[in-house]
């Protein structure tokens, strides 16, 4: 079973972000549970983080 964090996003505030990437992140790291974390949004900024997956995505902006 994979535990799945999902975020969405139009990248206006990349500082949150990774504080909030950065918090998935730390709260696995002495952990055998399997998870991912699925970012969808527009204007999503480079990353690199351990079981990321990025979605980019405009079609739904207007709604963010």
């Amino acid at each position: 079973m994979k535990l799945s964090f999902c975020i969405i996003t139009i990248g206006s505030q990349p500082e949150k972000l990774n504080l909030c990437l950065k918090s998935i992140e730390n709260n696995f790291v002495d952990s055998n549970i399997n998870y991912e974390i699925i970012l969808v949004g527009n204007n999503i900024p480079k990353l690199n983080y351990k079981n990321l997956k990025i979605i980019q995505d405009t079609k739904y902006v207007k709604f963010l």
